[in-house]
C-alpha cells in the first residue's frame, strides 16, 4: 500500500509487514515489527517517534539492502527524508480522519446510551505496553535484535533457591528489597539510579504443568527501565553481579536469570543460571528455560513417563552433564561454564543470544535422554 510519494519519484510503501522505500536507484526495506501489531493502541506522539525510528533504520547501513546501486545514495537518502516526512503526514492525516469518524460514532452512541465510567490509565498503559511487548518478542524469538524503544513491556526476573525447599518470598535477607521495591545502593549503585519498580514473588509452575511441578524458591522482578537496562551491553554485567550477591546473601543454592515479556509466562532472555555443583547449574537451566519455552524445548515428563521437575532435571544433569555433553549443548551454542562438576558452576550466556539457553535445554535434554 502506497504511502506517500516524493518529488523525485520516491516512495514510501507498506507492503505486507514492511516499510519499504524505493526509489530509481534502488529500494530499502525495515520490518514494522511491533508497529504492526500494537500500532492501534499508541498514543499519537509514541507513534511517530516509533515511525521515525523506523524510517531512520531504513535510510541507515542496518536496513537490508535490495539491488541497491553504489552511486547515488546521497540523494537517495534525501529522498528519503522527504518521502519519510511526506509518510508521517500521511499517517497522521488518516489517523485524524479514522478518530474523528471514530469519535462521530461515538458521540451518536453515547447519546443513546447511559454514560459509561472512562477506562482506567493503568489499565490502558497495561495493554499498551503488553501489545508492544508481543510483538517485539515474536521478532526476537525469530532471531532479530531489539531495536530503540523496544523494551517497553519487559520484566528481568531473578529466581532464587534452594534443593531443601528452605528459601521462599519470605526470606529475611528478600525483605528490605520487597520494602524498598527498588535496588538498593548497598547491592548496586548503578542500578540504585535507575527508575524501575522492584516486587518479590513465588514462581509460578511451568505452563500447563500440574502444581506439584512447582519449583518453590523466589523471584525478584524488576520491570519499568530496569528492563532497558538489561539489554544495555553497558550495564549487562550489573545485573550479572547483582544475580551473585543475591544468591550469596540468601544462601541460595540454586539461581537463574531470564527476561520476560508482560503477562506471558515464557522465560525468553536466559542469561544467567548456577548451582552448587555442574548438575544443579545445568538442572536448573534445563528447567527454567527449557520448561517455560513456549517452542517445547524440553518436554514435561521424561521418556520413562516421570515428571521433568526440577529436582528430576538436577539429578540427572548430575549424573550425565559431563564435559562433552556441556561442551555439545552450552559452549557450542555460544554459553560459557565457570567451575568445576563437584564445585559451585555457573552458566551463562552472551547479551545477543536471546534464545540461546533455550537452545541448550534442548540439546542437553537429548544427550541426557540418549
Amino acid at each position: 500500500m502506497l504511502v506517500a510519494r516524493g518529488s523525485d519519484g520516491d516512495a514510501v510503501a507498506v507492503e505486507g509487514r514492511d516499510l519499504v522505500v524505493t526509489s530509481p536507484t534502488g529500494r530499502r526495506i525495515a520490518p514494522l515489527g511491533e508497529l504492526a501489531d500494537g500500532w492501534h493502541v499508541l498514543p499519537p506522539n509514541d507513534r511517530a517517534r516509533r515511525l521515525a525510528a523506523l524510517v531512520g533504520t531504513v535510510a541507515s547501513p542496518g536496513g537490508r539492502t535490495v539491488a541497491l546501486a553504489a552511486s547515488g545514495n546521497q540523494r537517495l537518502i534525501v529522498g528519503w527524508a522527504i518521502a519519510a516526512t511526506l509518510a508521517m503526514f500521511a499517517v497522521a492525516s488518516v489517523a485524524w480522519a479514522r478518530g474523528e469518524a471514530l469519535a462521530a460514532g461515538e458521540r451518536r452512541r453515547a447519546r443513546a446510551a447511559p454514560t459509561a465510567p472512562e477506562p482506567d490509565s493503568s489499565a490502558v498503559a497495561a495493554k499498551r505496553h503488553q501489545a508492544v511487548c508481543t510483538g517485539v518478542r515474536k521478532r526476537v524469538v525469530g532471531g532479530a535484535p531489539f531495536g530503540p524503544y523496544e523494551s517497553e513491556g519487559w520484566m528481568v526476573e531473578i529466581w532464587l533457591g534452594r534443593e531443601d525447599g528452605a528459601l521462599t518470598p519470605a526470606h529475611p535477607q528478600l525483605a528490605p528489597l520487597a520494602a524498598a521495591k527498588r535496588v538498593p545502593a548497598d547491592l548496586d549503585a548503578g542500578l540504585a539510579a535507575i527508575e524501575g519498580e522492584l516486587t518479590i514473588a513465588p514462581l509460578p509452575p511451568p505452563p500447563g504443568g500440574a502444581e506439584t511441578s512447582r519449583a518453590g524458591g523466589a523471584v525478584i522482578q524488576l520491570q519499568g527501565a530496569y528492563a532497558a537496562a538489561y539489554l544495555d551491553p553497558v550495564q549487562r554485567s550489573r545485573f550479572l553481579g547483582l544475580a551473585d550477591r543475591l544468591y550469596d546473601s540468601t544462601s541460595a543454592d540454586l539461581g537463574a536469570m531470564w527476561g520476560r515479556c508482560g503477562e506471558l509466562p515464557w522465560h525468553d532472555l536466559g542469561a544467567w543460571y548456577r548451582g552448587s555443583d555442574r548438575g544443579a547449574a545445568a538442572g536448573t537451566m534445563l528447567f527454567m528455560a527449557g520448561r517455560y519455552s513456549d517452542s517445547g524445548a524440553v518436554p514435561a515428563s521424561s521418556r520413562d513417563g516421570s515428571a521433568n521437575t526440577l529436582a528430576a532435571f538436577v539429578t540427572r544433569a548430575r549424573i550425565g552433564a559431563d564435559d562433552r555433553a556441556v561442551g555439545l549443548a552450552i559452549q557450542d551454542v555460544g554459553g560459557k561454564v565457570v567451575g568445576t562438576k563437584v564445585g559451585a558452576t555457573t552458566i551463562t550466556f552472551p547479551l545477543g543470544g536471546y534464545t540461546l539457553a533455550t537452545r541448550a535445554s534442548r540439546e542437553l535434554v537429548a544427550i541426557l535422554d540418549r
